[in-house]
């Protein structure tokens, strides 16, 4: 049966649309969907759900069982492991190895990644076009690779990846690499000097966390920089880079951005003219 917080999945009186992760204080994505729900009159909620990695296959059996679940949205650590338990994915899930949102339909589940569309929304909301830019991306995890999948269909000319895991430069190299060759693709950022914008798609400065995912001692004051991280709003990173002058782009703003073809790819009914009174 599973643990006794997924009894939320078979609620009586409409539908619900869970968001799953660990931890799950951060998440944003309840405020614009239920918001949507309530000024449609829509009979719905999404609740965020605490999963532990070991969890996972549980949670999604009762997905997939559920009379009342439509669909669910994703987040960290499970973007890349929920793949293994939905039955299709789209050719950008499938690329990436990693989803965001799942459908529910019939018993079946099928799963796409928008964070890099996500991305897209919220840069270009400022005015930003990746076309012909140097952009850095600090981690290289589910997020990151889709960033850096949309960067590069956008027409980035640079795309620098500062990350730990070998095994994400091996998925640059074997993954993005022969997709984009047009692309120039670095490991590492030694100065931010070059870039027009930067993204921190690491967990670094969440909750709490007082550090930098890298040092802004170089980073010029025309370079954007952008931080995932949605709680706290103005992360240390964000902050320091506002001190040299730089513009910023919340972690809010991504989700924002996609919060439309989430909801549309779970079946909702979003107009494209709506626009959720959320902070």
């Amino acid at each position: 049966m599973g643990p006794a917080r997924f009894e939320i999945l078979e609620t009586a009186g409409g539908s619900v649309y869970p968001i799953i992760g660990s931890p799950v204080e951060q998440v944003k994505s309840p405020l614009f969907f239920n918001r949507y729900f309530s000024d449609f009159g829509v009979e719905a909620r999404m609740m965020a759900i605490d999963v532990y990695p070991s969890e996972l296959e549980g949670f999604f059996t009762r997905l997939r069982e559920s009379r009342s679940a439509k669909g669910c949205v994703v987040t960290v650590p499970h973007k890349a492991a929920s793949v293994a338990f939905v039955d299709r994915l789209s050719g950008r899930a499938a690329t990436l190895g990693a989803l965001n949102v799942v459908r529910v339909e019939g018993g079946r589940l099928s799963g796409d990644m928008v964070d890099g569309l996500g991305f897209l929304a919220a840069v270009e909301s400022r005015g930003f076009s990746c076309a012909n830019k140097r952009i850095g991306i600090v981690g290289l995890g589910a997020a990151g690779s889709a960033i850096a999948h949309a960067a590069a269909s956008g027409g980035a000319s640079e795309i620098a990846i500062q990350e730990r895991d070998s095994r994400r430069h091996e998925f640059a190299e074997e993954t993005l690499k022969p997709l984009f060759p047009e692309v120039e693709w670095t490991m590492g950022m030694a100065s931010l000097e070059r870039f027009d914008l930067i993204v921190n798609a690491s967990p670094v400065g969440m909750n709490g966390d007082p550090c930098w995912p890298v040092p802004l001692d170089s980073v010029s004051p025309n370079c954007l920089v952008m931080d995932l991280v949605t709680k706290p709003k103005t992360t240390p990173f964000l902050g320091a880079a506002m001190e040299r002058g730089c513009e910023v782009v919340y972690g809010a703003e991504m989700i924002r951005g996609q919060f439309k073809r989430m909801g549309r790819f779970m079946g909702l009914d979003i107009p494209d003219s709506y626009r959720p009174d959320v902070e």
